[in-house]
């Protein structure tokens, strides 16, 4: 991946994108959000750390919460993925699967920690997402 984002994700997490536009945009974003939190985040920012125009964000996302949405159906896909290896009968694949499903949640840490209801709308879908997410997790780890 990018130098914006290398070293700061985990290696499962840095596969997930390529070297196209809306894959930079995504691993950046996700690397700045992290840093710095995603209100204080512009979408100017993220062009720049990733090496393109601002217009060429938008051709790939309307607003910046159309990144987070990017963001909630990546870390979907990829938990879902690493979690199945957690839900074995062997207890060595079962902490293996755990700790993976773990650097998921810590590379797209900003969704569980962020204030999304001072950031989004309360009838914004992408409130709605991040809150399901967050409740998804909490029970995940609470049965774990």
């Amino acid at each position: 991946m990018t130098d914006a984002t290398s070293g700061l994700l985990t290696p499962g997490t840095l596969d997930l994108f390529s070297q196209n536009t809306r894959d930079k945009i995504l691993a950046t974003s996700l690397v700045l959000f992290n840093q710095r939190g995603f209100g204080a985040v512009t979408t100017a920012s993220i062009a720049e750390q990733a090496g393109i125009l601002e217009g060429s964000l938008w051709y790939h996302f309307r607003a910046k919460k159309d990144i987070l949405s990017a963001h909630i159906a990546l870390l979907q896909t990829v938990f879902t993925k690493e979690n199945t290896k957690a839900d074995s009968s062997d207890s060595a694949i079962i902490i293996e699967g755990i700790f993976r499903s773990y650097d998921v949640i810590w590379d797209f840490r900003y969704l569980l920690r962020d204030d999304f209801n001072a950031l989004l709308n309360p009838e914004d879908e992408a409130l709605v997402h991040v809150r399901d997410v967050n409740d998804f997790l909490d029970e995940w780890t609470e049965s774990r």
